[in-house]
């Protein structure tokens, strides 16, 4: 922030400038500089940005709310792959006198996993379609609030579909695997 030293007098100053030197040869091309203007003008106190960055009292809480924001995360995706995995679980019970039905009728088991896969996928693509959808909508809608310009980061919403869509496939896996396996003649003779 620049302020006029004619409206906020003040006896020192600080020069803050961008370089790709290394420290040493900035401080002493800059203490050059000053001597020419005036001899008796000492400089003192350098630092650099990431130096005044990490010993910002800032610097601590942010990264425990990054890590506790982190965490929030990680919880959400394994309760939504939990959850996920019980949906898929449960309707593959649900149909498994009809799975051993197709199996003992000839029906492929590759076909019956990538089927319920399948189901389970779409499940999460239709669930990342709408989420996609509602988290531009709210990054708009809060970008006056916060100090964001709104603008969705399109790496950042790739990588976190990604994510989520290797968790959906992980938690679909094992009950696709269950209703490809199904042993049709134990299920038929307890039915």
């Amino acid at each position: 922030m620049y302020l006029s030293p004619w409206q906020t007098p003040c006896r020192a100053s600080i020069l803050v400038f961008r370089t790709t030197r290394a420290d040493a040869d900035t401080i002493a091309v800059v203490r050059e500089h000053v001597a020419r203007l005036d001899r008796d003008l000492p400089v003192y106190g350098r630092a650099s940005l990431t130096g005044a960055v990490a010993r910002s009292p800032g610097v601590p809480a942010r990264r425990v709310l990054t890590a506790a924001f982190l965490g929030f995360a990680v919880l959400a995706v394994v309760l939504g792959a939990l959850g996920l995995f019980g949906v898929v679980a449960h309707e593959v019970a649900s149909r498994r006198a009809e799975l051993a039905l197709r199996i003992a009728l000839g029906a492929n088991p590759s076909r019956i996993l990538t089927s319920t896969l399948g189901q389970g996928v779409s499940m999460v693509a239709f669930a990342l379609v709408i989420g996609g959808v509602l988290s531009f909508w709210v990054s708009r809608a809060l970008a006056g609030v916060t100090n964001t310009s709104g603008s969705v980061d399109a790496v950042s919403a790739a990588a976190a579909s990604a994510v989520l869509l290797f968790a959906g496939v992980c938690a679909v896996l094992p009950a696709a695997r269950r209703a490809a396996h199904t042993d049709p003649l134990a299920l038929l003779r307890n039915e």
